[in-house]
Formats: structure tokens, C-alpha cells, sequence
């Protein structure tokens, strides 16, 4: 099945205002066309360190590496936190992701495994087979053991 909820993150340097010579690099979050929202990463980054094209850092030393793996983490997190809402029917916003990984708002709630199979077995009893529906309750029953 194919999602109709679109997400994307890409990053980006600007030079701060107040400090002529510094930049900050920034994850820009898009999600169903709700505006895009900015996530300061790091502060003071060298611009010539920065390959604009790709919106990626150079990866000429190990700092830069390491920060590079620091950016997928970031993106990671942001997918998951997509995700998660995703399936929890939640308000899927750039606001609301990046309220989620700033920890502002309301905590998203941690489903099992059984609690899944047993809201789908609710959801679906009526639109099912019997035999499919009875495949259900022997699943909830092995994840219950």
C-alpha cells in the first residue's frame, strides 16, 4: 500500500545575522504541504566546509564525517517521529514533527505489539473472511504467550 503523506528533510547553511562570519547549518522539514519549518543543527559552521549543491558537508576530514553521520541520525529521528504519527492517525505537520523532536507538545503514546494486532482484529472484524478473522485471534494468542 502507498502512502499519500509526503515528508522530506534537507539541510541548509545561512549566515547569522547578528554574527557576520558565522553560519548555521538548519534541517528544513516539509510534510504535506503544511510550510516548511527550520531546526537549527550547529552553529557556527565554515561555509567553505559546505557543498551547497548536495546541502551535505565536504567529507574531506574526520570531523566532517562525523558530522555527516550526525545528519543522518538527525534525519532518522525525524523520519521515525513521521512515521510513528503516521501510524497513530496523528496531525502530520512540519510543526508538529519538530515540536516532537524538540520534545514541546504532547507526548506521542507507545503502542505493542498485541495492542496493534488487537485495535486491527477491532478495525477489520467486520470487513473480513471469517477464516481471515480467525487468523487474527490466533496471532493475538501467540503474541499473548
Amino acid at each position: 500500500m502507498r502512502s499519500e503523506n509526503t515528508f522530506g528533510v534537507r539541510y541548509a547553511i545561512r549566515q547569522n545575522k547578528n554574527k557576520r562570519k558565522a553560519y548555521s547549518v538548519f534541517a528544513r522539514i516539509a510534510c504535506n504541504n503544511s510550510p516548511e519549518r527550520e531546526l537549527t543543527i550547529k552553529g557556527s559552521f565554515p561555509p567553505e566546509d559546505w557543498d551547497e549543491g548536495k546541502g551535505w558537508p565536504h567529507l574531506r576530514t574526520k570531523e566532517l564525517r562525523e558530522f555527516a553521520t550526525h545528519l543522518e541520525k538527525v534525519k532518522s529521528k525525524l523520519t521515525a517521529i513521521f512515521q510513528e504519527l503516521e501510524l497513530k492517525e496523528g496531525i502530520l505537520s512540519a510543526d508538529n514533527i519538530k515540536n516532537h523532536y524538540s520534545g514541546i507538545g504532547p507526548d506521542v503514546e507507545r503502542v505493542t505489539m498485541l495492542q496493534l494486532t488487537k485495535l486491527a482484529y477491532k478495525k477489520f472484524a467486520r470487513e473480513l473472511k471469517k477464516g481471515s478473522i480467525k487468523n487474527y485471534g490466533a496471532t493475538n494468542g501467540y503474541i499473548e504467550r
